[in-house]
Protein backbone atom coordinates (compact mmCIF):
# COMPACT_ATOMS: atom_id res chain seq x y z
CA UNK A 1 0.00 0.00 0.00
CA UNK A 2 2.71 2.30 -0.92
CA UNK A 3 1.80 5.48 -2.61
CA UNK A 4 4.47 7.05 -4.55
CA UNK A 5 4.29 10.59 -4.64
CA UNK A 6 5.65 12.28 -7.35
CA UNK A 7 7.20 15.91 -7.76
CA UNK A 8 7.54 18.31 -10.50
CA UNK A 9 10.78 18.10 -11.94
CA UNK A 10 12.46 21.40 -11.92
CA UNK A 11 16.68 22.21 -12.79
CA UNK A 12 16.88 24.54 -9.56
CA UNK A 13 15.17 21.18 -7.26
CA UNK A 14 16.28 18.78 -5.02
CA UNK A 15 18.21 15.67 -6.35
CA UNK A 16 14.76 13.50 -7.60
CA UNK A 17 16.78 10.34 -6.42
CA UNK A 18 17.70 11.22 -2.90
CA UNK A 19 13.76 12.34 -2.46
CA UNK A 20 12.79 9.33 -3.90
CA UNK A 21 14.35 7.21 -1.03
CA UNK A 22 13.53 9.53 1.66
CA UNK A 23 10.17 9.32 0.50
CA UNK A 24 10.18 5.63 0.11
CA UNK A 25 12.30 5.00 3.81
CA UNK A 26 9.70 7.33 5.28
CA UNK A 27 6.63 5.30 3.96
CA UNK A 28 8.36 2.10 5.00
CA UNK A 29 8.91 3.19 8.90
CA UNK A 30 5.14 4.19 8.70
CA UNK A 31 4.34 1.27 7.45
CA UNK A 32 5.78 -0.68 9.82
CA UNK A 33 4.28 1.59 12.92
CA UNK A 34 1.06 1.24 11.45
CA UNK A 35 1.81 -2.93 11.31
CA UNK A 36 2.87 -2.68 14.65
CA UNK A 37 -0.16 -0.55 16.02
CA UNK A 38 -2.44 -2.64 14.56
CA UNK A 39 -0.70 -5.92 15.97
CA UNK A 40 -0.65 -3.85 19.28
CA UNK A 41 -4.63 -3.01 18.95
CA UNK A 42 -5.37 -6.75 18.08
CA UNK A 43 -3.59 -8.20 21.33
CA UNK A 44 -5.56 -4.95 23.36
CA UNK A 45 -8.64 -6.54 21.89
CA UNK A 46 -7.53 -9.92 23.27
CA UNK A 47 -6.70 -8.54 26.47
CA UNK A 48 -9.87 -6.67 27.14
CA UNK A 49 -12.21 -9.73 25.99
CA UNK A 50 -9.60 -12.04 28.78
CA UNK A 51 -10.26 -9.36 31.41
CA UNK A 52 -13.88 -9.02 30.78
CA UNK A 53 -14.63 -12.59 30.69
CA UNK A 54 -12.39 -12.60 34.39
CA UNK A 55 -14.97 -10.30 35.50
CA UNK A 56 -17.42 -11.47 35.01
CA UNK A 57 -16.42 -15.04 36.48
CA UNK A 58 -15.21 -12.79 39.64
CA UNK A 59 -18.79 -11.41 39.76
CA UNK A 60 -20.29 -14.90 39.71
CA UNK A 61 -17.86 -15.85 42.42
CA UNK A 62 -18.25 -12.83 44.47
CA UNK A 63 -21.65 -13.93 44.84
CA UNK A 64 -21.04 -17.50 46.04
CA UNK A 65 -18.08 -15.58 48.45
CA UNK A 66 -21.09 -13.54 49.37
CA UNK A 67 -23.57 -16.51 50.23
CA UNK A 68 -21.22 -18.58 52.04
CA UNK A 69 -20.16 -16.09 54.70
CA UNK A 70 -23.48 -14.96 55.70
CA UNK A 71 -23.93 -18.42 56.10
CA UNK A 72 -20.86 -19.19 57.92
CA UNK A 73 -21.60 -16.64 60.05
CA UNK A 74 -25.17 -17.67 60.90
CA UNK A 75 -23.83 -21.21 61.53
CA UNK A 76 -20.81 -19.54 63.92
CA UNK A 77 -23.97 -17.48 65.47
CA UNK A 78 -25.85 -20.34 66.17
CA UNK A 79 -22.92 -22.28 67.39
CA UNK A 80 -22.46 -19.37 69.84
CA UNK A 81 -25.57 -20.09 71.16
CA UNK A 82 -25.63 -23.64 71.22
CA UNK A 83 -22.41 -23.35 73.47
CA UNK A 84 -24.17 -20.41 75.75
CA UNK A 85 -26.84 -22.88 76.49
CA UNK A 86 -24.84 -26.20 77.01
CA UNK A 87 -22.84 -24.11 79.06
CA UNK A 88 -25.45 -22.79 81.02
CA UNK A 89 -27.34 -25.97 81.72
CA UNK A 90 -23.87 -27.98 82.76
CA UNK A 91 -23.28 -25.25 85.15
CA UNK A 92 -27.07 -26.07 86.61
CA UNK A 93 -26.49 -29.86 86.34
CA UNK A 94 -22.60 -29.18 88.38
CA UNK A 95 -24.58 -26.77 90.80
CA UNK A 96 -27.07 -29.34 91.61
CA UNK A 97 -24.40 -31.98 92.03
CA UNK A 98 -22.64 -30.60 94.15
CA UNK A 99 -25.83 -29.05 96.36
CA UNK A 100 -26.46 -33.08 96.21
CA UNK A 101 -23.24 -33.87 97.33
CA UNK A 102 -22.84 -31.63 100.01
CA UNK A 103 -26.29 -32.27 101.15
CA UNK A 104 -25.22 -35.73 101.68
CA UNK A 105 -21.84 -34.76 103.30
CA UNK A 106 -23.84 -32.78 105.92
CA UNK A 107 -26.39 -35.49 106.95
CA UNK A 108 -23.49 -37.66 107.32
CA UNK A 109 -21.38 -35.49 109.24
CA UNK A 110 -24.28 -34.90 111.77
CA UNK A 111 -25.41 -38.41 111.28
CA UNK A 112 -22.49 -39.90 112.48
CA UNK A 113 -19.91 -37.23 114.07
CA UNK A 114 -17.07 -37.50 112.02
CA UNK A 115 -15.73 -33.91 112.67
CA UNK A 116 -12.95 -34.93 114.67
CA UNK A 117 -11.70 -37.59 112.03
CA UNK A 118 -12.02 -35.26 109.57
CA UNK A 119 -9.29 -33.42 111.40
CA UNK A 120 -7.22 -36.67 112.47
CA UNK A 121 -7.29 -36.58 108.30
CA UNK A 122 -5.51 -33.20 107.62
CA UNK A 123 -3.35 -33.69 111.12
CA UNK A 124 -2.10 -37.27 109.48
CA UNK A 125 -1.63 -35.15 105.97
CA UNK A 126 0.45 -32.17 107.89
CA UNK A 127 2.61 -34.77 109.36
CA UNK A 128 3.25 -36.79 106.47
CA UNK A 129 4.11 -33.79 104.56
CA UNK A 130 6.61 -32.66 107.44
CA UNK A 131 8.51 -36.09 108.13
CA UNK A 132 8.44 -36.05 103.71
CA UNK A 133 10.27 -32.67 103.97
CA UNK A 134 12.59 -33.84 107.28
CA UNK A 135 13.42 -37.29 104.87
CA UNK A 136 13.97 -34.94 102.12
CA UNK A 137 16.32 -32.50 103.68
CA UNK A 138 18.35 -35.68 105.74
CA UNK A 139 18.41 -38.02 103.14
CA UNK A 140 18.90 -35.56 100.17
CA UNK A 141 21.51 -32.86 101.54
CA UNK A 142 18.46 -30.87 100.86
CA UNK A 143 18.30 -27.85 102.85
CA UNK A 144 21.85 -28.31 104.27
CA UNK A 145 25.26 -27.38 103.56
CA UNK A 146 26.68 -24.62 102.10
CA UNK A 147 27.77 -26.48 98.32
CA UNK A 148 24.25 -27.23 97.32
CA UNK A 149 23.80 -28.02 93.37
CA UNK A 150 21.87 -25.74 91.43
CA UNK A 151 18.89 -27.91 90.66
CA UNK A 152 18.55 -28.51 94.84
CA UNK A 153 18.65 -24.59 94.98
CA UNK A 154 15.84 -24.13 92.62
CA UNK A 155 13.84 -27.19 94.21
CA UNK A 156 14.72 -25.60 97.35
CA UNK A 157 13.41 -21.92 96.17
CA UNK A 158 10.08 -23.64 94.23
CA UNK A 159 9.11 -25.44 97.70
CA UNK A 160 8.96 -22.77 99.37
CA UNK A 161 7.19 -20.42 96.66
CA UNK A 162 4.66 -22.92 96.86
CA UNK A 163 4.36 -23.34 100.19
CA UNK A 164 4.20 -19.68 100.90
CA UNK A 165 2.00 -19.28 97.94
CA UNK A 166 -1.23 -21.65 99.29
CA UNK A 167 -2.40 -19.95 102.04
CA UNK A 168 -5.27 -23.06 102.20
CA UNK A 169 -2.18 -25.27 103.14
CA UNK A 170 -0.88 -22.74 105.77
CA UNK A 171 -4.50 -22.28 107.20
CA UNK A 172 -4.73 -26.17 107.45
CA UNK A 173 -1.46 -26.42 108.79
CA UNK A 174 -2.33 -23.74 111.44
CA UNK A 175 -5.44 -25.24 112.24
CA UNK A 176 -3.71 -28.59 113.08
CA UNK A 177 -1.02 -28.14 114.71
CA UNK A 178 -3.70 -25.99 117.04
CA UNK A 179 -5.83 -28.87 117.13
CA UNK A 180 -2.87 -31.24 117.85
CA UNK A 181 -1.64 -29.08 121.02
CA UNK A 182 -5.25 -29.19 122.55
CA UNK A 183 -5.16 -33.15 122.14
CA UNK A 184 -1.65 -32.71 123.81
CA UNK A 185 -3.05 -30.54 126.77
CA UNK A 186 -6.04 -32.90 127.02
CA UNK A 187 -3.58 -36.20 127.36
CA UNK A 188 -1.34 -34.51 129.91
CA UNK A 189 -3.92 -33.25 132.06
Amino acid sequence: MKKQLKFKVTRKGYDIAEVDNFLNLEADKNEKIHAQQRERIVELVNEISDLKRQLKEYREREGQISSAIISATEKAEKMTADLKFRYAMEMDRLSLFRAKWTGVYQEMKERYGFQEDALNVESVAVSTRLEIERFLSRDFSLATGDDVSESEETFKSEVERLSQGDSAVCDLKEKLLDALSKKDVACNK
